[in-house]
C-alpha cells in the first residue's frame, strides 16, 4: 500500500491481537483504533506485542480498554494497567477509557437531625 503525504489510512480492527497484528503488518496504516479481547487483557503480553508492531511500522495506536476497566474493590486483572504501572506509555500509543461498566449509586441515610451518611458504591 502506497502511503501519500496527504492521505491517512485508518483501520478499526478485530479485538483479537493475532488478527490485529496480521492486518497491521499487511496494511501498514498510519492509525489503528482497537480494543482487546477479554481473554487477552488479563496479561500484558498481547498489549506489548501490539505496541512493538505499531512502533515498528510507525503508526499511532489508540487502544480502548473501556470494556475491561472496573472501579471496584475486587477488579479483574488488567494487563494494560499492569504495564502502565511499571512503564511509561510510548509516544505513539494512547489509551482510551470510558466508565461504561461502572454504575454509580448514591444513597443518603440520616442519622439524627444533624448528621447524614452518604454512601457511594460502584457496581
Amino acid at each position: 500500500m502506497d502511503k501519500s503525504d496527504d492521505q491517512i489510512t485508518v483501520i478499526e480492527s478485530p479485538h483479537q491481537s493475532d488478527l490485529m497484528i496480521e492486518l497491521i503488518k499487511k496494511l501498514k496504516p498510519q492509525v489503528v483504533v482497537t480494543g482487546m479481547a477479554p481473554f487477552e487483557v488479563i496479561t500484558s503480553s498481547s498489549f506489548l506485542h501490539l505496541l512493538e508492531v505499531t512502533k515498528e511500522i510507525g503508526c499511532r495506536l489508540f487502544l480502548d480498554i473501556s470494556d475491561h476497566f472496573e472501579l471496584s474493590s475486587l477488579p479483574a486483572s488488567n494487563g494494560v494497567l499492569k504495564y502502565l504501572a511499571e512503564n511509561q506509555l510510548p509516544s505513539h500509543a494512547a489509551i482510551i477509557c470510558g466508565l461504561v461498566k461502572n454504575k454509580v449509586k448514591i444513597s443518603t441515610n440520616h442519622i439524627g437531625d444533624e448528621y447524614a451518611l452518604c454512601c457511594i458504591s460502584f457496581n
